[in-house]
């Protein structure tokens, strides 16, 4: 099921914008309104493909965080 909604999205679009990340994986995450999660870091090149909603972002000085 998730495989097809995937392929629904026509992400084939963004592979001009993507680099070398098109021959990476994917990560698929799904959350209802008012859920989110605790300050994190990516410890790799991540694109995000906001399907609906709204996502609040805060950027941090990469000195600050190790």
């Amino acid at each position: 099921m998730i495989i097809e909604f995937l392929n629904s999205l026509n992400t084939k679009r963004l592979e001009p914008y993507m680099g070398h990340l098109k021959e990476s994986w994917s990560q698929f995450f799904m959350g209802r309104q008012g859920t989110g999660s605790s300050m994190h870091a990516a410890s790799s090149i991540n694109m995000f493909y906001m399907i609906d909603g709204t996502k609040k972002w805060y950027f941090v000085d990469p000195v600050s965080v190790w």
